[in-house]
């Protein structure tokens, strides 16, 4: 039997070694100071000259390995 909190624990630990890439670039933005609206847009941009536009603004893609199980 596996314990609730136990399970989110490690699911919590798993988190920690990934980079939050929107954080990541939002606080790039910053930084160069510019406003940090990275996956904000929904759809709509007017800031043409943003370093992020094309990934913002890109459809989600599933990871390779879940893409992979679909077939």
């Amino acid at each position: 039997m596996i314990n609730i909190n136990e399970q989110t624990g490690k699911d919590l630990n798993l988190k920690k070694n990934y980079l939050d890439m929107t954080g990541f670039i939002r606080s790039i933005q910053r930084a160069e100071g510019n406003p940090d609206c990275f996956s904000r847009a929904h759809g709509y941009c007017d800031r043409l000259d943003c370093t992020w536009r094309q990934y913002c603004l890109e459809e989600p893609h599933d990871p390779p390995h879940e893409r992979d199980q679909d077939s």
